[in-house]
Order: C-alpha cells, then sequence, then structure tokens
C-alpha cells in the first residue's frame, strides 16, 4: 500500500490521477493523520509530491509529526519525493525531515526554468524523453548518488517559455534528475522534475482536467478555471479516469518509472513481514 501525502506541504492529485490509472493500491494521508496511532503501518511506500515548503510550523504535524515520518523511513519503508516532496526530505529540521545530505546549485525561490527538459534514466527503452520541470531542486553535478540524469542536450525552444529566468533549460544539461541513498533500513528517492504528471507537463493536464471540469462541473470551473477540483467534483474526476483521456500515459516512460519507484519491491519493512 502506498501513502500519499496531501497537506499544507503538498498536494496529491496528480499523483493519484497516476496511481488511480496504474491500477496501484494507495491511501491518501493527512497532516492530521500523521499523528493518529498506528499511522504509517500499512504502508510501504510514502509519496511527497508538488507543493511548497514553507516555514510554517504546522505541516505534518509539527516536530511529532516529522519525527513519525522518519521512523517508518528508518524501519524500512521508502519515501519517494519529487519537487517539493524533495526539498522536504533534504531541508534540515524543523522545516524539513533531513532524510537525506546533498548539495543544491539553486534556492528553492529562485527563478528557475519551468518546462519540459530530456531525461536519460538507465533502463528506459526510450531514451532520452522529457519531463516536465517546475522549481524542483537543481543538484549539483558531482553527487555521486544520481539514478538518473538530465540529457547533456536541451531543446533550444524550452528556455523561451520561461523568461527571466536565472536559471534556464541549458543549464541543466547532465546534472542529477533523480538520486537515491539510504536512511536507516529505508530508502530515500529524490526526483526533481515531475514524474507524476506523464508526458502532458502541467499544461496538458490542466487542459484535460479543465475540459473534464467544464463538461461535468461547469459552475466550478467557471469560478476556478485550472484548479485542482476539489470535495466531491474530485472524487467524481477520479473516479471518470476512462474519460478524462489518461489512459494512454500508463505506457509512457514517466509512469514506467514512477511504478517501478512505488513498486519494484515492497520495501524493507513489507519484506521483513513476508520473511518472517
Amino acid at each position: 500500500m502506498i501513502g500519499a501525502y496531501d497537506g499544507e506541504y503538498c498536494s496529491s492529485f496528480h499523483v493519484e490521477v497516476a496511481l488511480t490509472c496504474m491500477r496501484l493500491p494507495y491511501d491518501v494521508f493527512s497532516d492530521e493523520d500523521i499523528l493518529k496511532p498506528g499511522f504509517g503501518e500499512k504502508f510501504s511506500a510514502l509519496f511527497f509530491g508538488a507543493g511548497y515548503v514553507s516555514d510554517s510550523p504546522t505541516p505534518l504535524g509539527g516536530a511529532a509529526g516529522r519525527q513519525r515520518i522518519r521512523y517508518l523511513v528508518a524501519e524500512g519503508r521508502d519515501y519517494i519525493g519529487v519537487c517539493a516532496g524533495a526539498y522536504l526530505a533534504l531541508y534540515p529540521e524543523p522545516k524539513g525531515l533531513s532524510l537525506a545530505r546533498h548539495d543544491l546549485d539553486h534556492p528553492q525561490e529562485g527563478s528557475i526554468f519551468q518546462g519540459f527538459l530530456n531525461v536519460n534514466w538507465p533502463g528506459m527503452s526510450v531514451v532520452p524523453f522529457p519531463v516536465w520541470f517546475q522549481n524542483g531542486p537543481v543538484f549539483c553535478h558531482d553527487t555521486d548518488a544520481a539514478v538518473a540524469r538530465f540529457g547533456a542536450a536541451q531543446e533550444d525552444e524550452a528556455d523561451r517559455s520561461s523568461r527571466a529566468t536565472t536559471f534556464a533549460a541549458s543549464d541543466f544539461a547532465d546534472r542529477p534528475a533523480a538520486l537515491e541513498s539510504r536512511f536507516g533500513e529505508g530508502r530515500c528517492v529524490l526526483v526533481s522534475p515531475h514524474l507524476e504528471l506523464g508526458s502532458l507537463g502541467i499544461p496538458g493536464f490542466n487542459s484535460l482536467t479543465t475540459a473534464w471540469m467544464q463538461r461535468n462541473c461547469p459552475d466550478e470551473c467557471r469560478a476556478h478555471p485550472n484548479r485542482v477540483p476539489m470535495g466531491s467534483s474530485r472524487r467524481r474526476m477520479l473516479d471518470d479516469l476512462g474519460g478524462l483521456g489518461f489512459a494512454d500515459q500508463v505506457t509512457r516512460p514517466q509512469w514506467s518509472i514512477l511504478r517501478d519507484l512505488l513498486t519494484a519491491r515492497l520495501g524493507n519493512a513489507e519484506q521483513g513481514k513476508t520473511d518472517a
């Protein structure tokens, strides 16, 4: 069972779409859930996705909740952090989880390129392939923990989609796109670009979801164009992914990698139960 965080730091909507399409079992957890007795015992992996890591003291249930997440990973579960989820693992307490130590070449608050970047991921039949990048961590070139890197060449047009950036698409050549390290008995995988968005990126994702909202929830769509649906409309959308147009993403390399990261093994904690 995969745990997908949806709280003050990160939103789970995009990965919920991916996991639902791939028919992977998951459960969404909130900041408040982390403090409940027995939290996390059913999870083999914890997914933290898109969002923004602020200085607020309340996310993840405060210090006790952050310690609970650290304990779960140390016990043998996988932590998969994408973009904001990667920042969260890297930042020291009290802001972050301090699950990994990797140097960054650019702050979260800086003006970084947004758009598609080519990624080389070992083991994939299609390389390089485009993945949406939006203000994710910029890992230093010389790290020895890289499991995937951005392509040596990026599209010339890419830089033009984000004018006035201080870190452009061409600056990502050969940089790590994903890192893996150990934390106790667990594994910490940090991914800079957004695998959960498939080959669509934010523009394509918003186009499909907005079209669905216009057909099924026109009043909400008019009030909040391009907004991630909430409440009952969000549940309805996840129940109607066949009508959304995401089906072909299941076979794309971006979601294939995401599936492998979350299911290639059950996680040490779950494996221990199997072996017992």
